[in-house]
């Protein structure tokens, strides 16, 4: 992100869970899923089952409004389930491991990551450090729901310098 072709910040895919990655999971290691798309959609539907409840997590990119996001909602479907969120921002290919801060004086919990060019906010539950990378637990019972939101930051815009002129 912010754009396809963008170096990577997850890239634990390929690599480790060192290399970054968004991890959103039952804490229930026992937990089974099924995934699908919703309808025509590129809406992908993640329905957990463990042994005290089942969660959906649907996960998707808006587009056309001129941002970057990762946009995740868990929904309880049936009894409770806990939820563990493992946050590694790794920016540049893991090149970079981003400074930090918490958003605690906002209307919901969140931080801000930046690295560089690079800059990040996470949305959700209150994530901790903890060793390089930030966590989450949460319980989201039946009728419930959580939102998560990664968004991209666009760097500033240059400032004009061709524009200033000294006094003469």
């Amino acid at each position: 992100m912010p754009r396809y072709d963008s170096a990577s910040m997850f890239g634990a895919v390929l690599g480790t869970e060192d290399h970054g990655r968004w991890f959103l999971a039952p804490a229930d290691a026992t937990a089974t899923a099924s995934r699908s798309y919703l309808g025509e959609s590129f809406i992908l539907r993640t329905v957990w089952t463990t042994r005290t409840g089942v969660v959906e997590v649907t996960e998707f990119m808006p587009h056309g409004d001129g941002r970057s996001d990762v946009v995740r909602t868990v929904r309880g479907l049936a009894g409770s389930v806990d939820m563990v969120q493992d946050l590694r921002l790794r920016f540049g290919y893991r090149a970079t491991v981003p400074w930090v801060r918490q958003l605690r004086h906002e209307k919901s919990p969140g931080l801000i990551a930046v690295a560089g060019p690079d800059a990040v906010v996470v949305r959700g539950p209150a994530l901790h450090a903890a060793d390089h990378r930030h966590e989450a637990r949460s319980t989201v019972s039946q009728h419930e729901s959580v939102s998560l939101q990664l968004t991209c930051l666009a760097p500033p815009a240059a400032a004009g310098a061709g524009r200033f002129e000294l006094p003469r």
